[in-house]
């Protein structure tokens, strides 16, 4: 049996859409109303757990890093030189001393000669003139190079150098001049010589020791042209080797 939720009414019959007594609507087959009904699915709707939907986040693409080059070291340059007839195949220069580094004399080879110039010292302290040399190619039968060390330099350059500082106490410029002295005196005592030999006889180039580069550099263009196969006797011949569509190519 249905009762009114308004009123309390009872109802008879589930078919009544209305109560009999207040006339308030009911809901079919129920004496529950439809206003009840509508409350009651608002509050299990209400109640009903929210499902919860795990939404992955798309991830964002990491861009892979570029990768760096490592600088590669230059590999040294080979010194290359061009030979020709109307060039000179090297130069180089060289100090008189180490003392009179600002002195320089000069060596340089082409297809004919070693051109030699260089500056005269005394006991590589005092510049006393230059003397100048051509030497032919086809004279030189071989050149060396050494290195030469001269003990009476190093003696006097140490005496000269605890004269001056003996001198320090009397006038210290004339202290420093003679320590100077002694100094650059002692280092003319390492000397780098180039030997060449023409015709059975010797000539030597004698240079401080930090112009050894140069003078291996020099030795070493000398020998490439004593290694060719040229007959040097013949300068007709010497002279056909020199192809003057290729130059760069002397042998």
């Amino acid at each position: 049996m249905n009762f009114c939720p308004k009123c309390g009414a009872k109802i008879e019959s589930k078919e009544m859409r209305f109560c009999p007594n207040c006339g308030h609507k009911l809901v079919a087959n129920t004496g529950v109303s439809a206003e009840k009904v509508s409350s009651v699915g608002e509050t299990t709707a209400a109640k009903r757990p929210i499902a919860h939907v795990n939404v992955e986040t798309p991830k964002a693409k990491v861009k892979p890093e570029p990768e760096v080059e490592q600088p590669q070291e230059p590999e040294p340059e080979e010194t290359t030189y061009t030979k020709s007839r109307s060039n000179t195949w090297i130069k180089k220069e060289f100090s008189a001393s180490a003392l009179l580094f600002w002195v320089k004399g000069q060596i340089s080879v082409d297809y004919r000669f070693v051109r030699i110039n260089e500056k005269n010292t005394v006991l590589g302290v005092f510049p006393a003139g230059s003397h100048t040399q051509n030497v032919p190619l086809k004279n030189i039968s071989n050149v060396s190079l050494n290195t030469a060390y001269k003990m009476s330099r190093f003696i006097w350059g140490i005496i000269l150098f605890f004269f001056g500082f003996a001198a320090m106490d009397a006038s210290v410029l004339l202290g420093l001049i003679l320590m100077v002295l002694g100094v650059g005196m002692f280092l003319n005592g390492i000397m780098t010589q180039l030997e060449i030999e023409k015709s059975g006889n010797g000539y030597t180039i004698a240079v401080p020791f930090f112009n050894k580069t140069d003078m291996q550099e020099v030795q070493q263009v000398i020998e490439d042209a004593l290694s060719t196969d040229v007959d040097k006797t013949d300068q007709s011949l010497y002279q056909h080797r020199l192809n003057p569509n290729d130059m760069d190519n002397v042998e």
